[in-house]
């Protein structure tokens, strides 16, 4: 399509936008890992000379810093994206090139593996596939081969895809008998995989009423939205057995649930035995 000369800088400012709204979730998510590292820096600094309530107290503070940061650019992000959808609608749509996508690039990706990674995302996938990973003498044996290749080809799919940078948030509710040991410095897992979502509003939805908002920081997900069955989610997965390390531990009055940063830690950073799944 040939653009006219006044057609031409709304499209430019329309691109600009959608490329800000991007900069502005990942130097959020960078902002708020900072934030994370250097209160943990100041915590060791001050050593013995701070109480164990105060070290918690400078634990859930900086759960709170990375939770406003992340509120503050989810409502940023949505005026950017409000603004540049107005102006393309302003133009033709262009279709998208088919190796590419608003989140990322699929290429690199196989067949099987796109095709496993968007199974997981449905209702059924989900269920399924990490049914197997925790408890697979509970599967039918009929559909256990499927459930290996697709479980497989998700992990290789994982690893072939650019990784997520910057915070994650996971709404979910513990069993009770787990809760208690979700404290800091234990190292928690799950067998299965582990969705999370870049939006911390999508993840409060998921909790619906349940007793933990988990914050999370790692290294070794990938944003999956592009492959999504449910795109707004803004999922982003990490592969099974994944294990972090519970940093901060604290209630939410206002939510009324238990708040908790976790941070992904090496497999070999602890033998404790997983406290999940």
């Amino acid at each position: 399509m040939v653009l006219s000369s006044s057609a031409r800088p709304v499209r430019t400012a329309a691109r600009g936008l959608a490329e800000l709204s991007g900069l502005v979730h990942d130097g959020t998510g960078t902002l708020a890992a900072s934030v994370l590292s250097h209160v943990r820096l100041a915590g060791r600094c001050a050593g013995p000379a701070l109480s164990p309530s105060q070290h918690n107290a400078v634990r859930a503070a900086a759960v709170a810093m990375q939770q406003a940061l992340a509120a503050a650019a989810e409502t940023l992000t949505l005026v950017v994206e409000s603004a540049a959808d107005d102006l393309g609608a302003l133009l033709r749509p262009v279709p998208a090139a088919a190796d590419a996508t608003p989140h990322g690039p699929r290429r690199g990706l196989t067949p099987s593996q796109r095709r496993a990674l968007h199974h997981y995302t449905t209702i059924e996938g989900v269920e399924e596939m990490n049914a197997y990973l925790r408890r697979p003498a509970e599967v039918p044996a009929r559909r256990r081969p499927v459930l290996r290749r697709l479980i497989d080809d998700a992990v290789a799919g994982l690893a072939a895809l650019p990784r997520f940078t910057g915070v994650a948030y996971r709404g979910t509710s513990l069993p009770a008998a787990q809760l208690p040991r979700w404290r800091p410095g234990v190292v928690v897992a799950d067998r299965g995989f582990v969705s999370a979502s870049a939006s911390v509003s999508v993840a409060e939805a998921f909790r619906g009423g349940g007793n933990a908002f988990i914050t999370v920081v790692g290294r070794s997900c990938a944003d999956i939205r592009a492959l999504s069955s449910f795109a707004h989610e803004a999922e982003v997965l990490y592969p099974p057995g994944t294990r972090f390390r519970v940093i901060g531990r604290s209630w939410d009055d206002r939510h009324e649930c238990w708040s908790f940063l976790i941070e992904e830690v090496d497999p070999c950073a602890s033998t404790a035995t997983p406290t999940t799944g």
